[in-house]
């Protein structure tokens, strides 16, 4: 089986679970889902494996905690000491894949403004915020269990989140710190283009969910219609930036999650 049937049985086998024994697997599911450095086909093997061990212990009158003899932590962590590693191509192929979806989340804001600047300070420091945001969004999840860990990288993902979102601000209030390059909106709009079909081609291949991909169909469906110049940045209204704006901020806000629990959360639904 490929990695998206092993997910979708692993989802329909852990309906049968009791509530107690499905909240203790579902967290070591997490735990070991979201350490992005192991072979995932590997990952979903042992994970299914593990499912099915534990519904023939559940037969026989036993919890998870007494079937595993620790808690899901601590199981994780031996799991995950005992996975083979991502190959070296794997993990730069994921690097530079969260590197282009929060370029991409970024700079298409930078699309419709007026005037398409691009900086150092201004462009390239709010990025480096998101990058570092996403790390502690995916250590808040992963350590879900110990409540002043995940609070801690909760809140210093928040502070990195609001640090992208002042430093643009702060630049526009100095009149623009460091120095910048003047950008078209057509050519700019292409560069995103081949951003974007980077990451659709990806998750096509990867066999991901609409869920996933729909964030991404909009932003080139944007791409497109500045690059044909179907949408003007120059002539548009303040009340459509601000919406846009603020459609941006869910994508920004919510995208990293879908990606990250679309597959553990829709498909428990199915």
């Amino acid at each position: 089986m490929n990695n998206k049937e092993m997910i979708q049985q692993n989802n329909v086998l852990r309906k049968q679970l009791n509530d107690d024994n499905k909240r203790y697997y579902e967290e070591l599911l997490t735990h070991v889902r979201l350490t992005l450095n192991i072979d995932e086909q590997k990952t979903e093997e042992v994970m299914l494996e593990i499912l099915q061990d534990l519904l023939e212990a559940q037969k026989n009158g036993r919890t998870a905690e007494e079937f595993f003899g620790k808690g899901p932590q601590e199981i994780g962590d031996a799991l995950i000491a005992e996975l083979p590693k991502e190959s070296l191509m794997g993990n730069l192929t994921l690097f530079l894949m969260i590197f282009f979806i929060l370029v991409q989340i970024k700079l298409i804001d930078t699309l419709m403004e007026p005037v398409v600047t691009i900086g150092l300070f201004k462009t390239g420091l709010p990025i480096l915020f998101l990058i570092v945001a996403m790390y502690f969004l995916l250590h808040s999840l992963k350590y879900r269990s110990f409540k002043r860990k995940q609070y801690l990288f909760s809140f210093l993902s928040l502070l990195c989140w609001i640090g992208a979102v002042i430093v643009p601000i702060i630049n526009d209030k100095m009149n623009g710190i460091g120095p910048v390059t003047i950008i078209s909106h057509q050519l700019f709009a292409l560069i995103l283009l081949i951003f974007s079909s980077f990451i659709l081609v990806h998750y096509y291949r990867s066999g991901s969910y609409f869920s996933e991909i729909f964030p991404t169909i909009i932003f080139i469906l944007l791409e497109l219609s500045v690059l044909l110049k179907i949408i003007n940045p120059l002539t548009l209204s303040d009340f459509s930036k601000l919406l846009f704006s603020i459609i941006l901020l869910v994508v920004v806000f919510t995208m990293p999650l879908l990606s990250l629990s679309t597959n553990q959360k829709n498909h428990s639904q199915n």
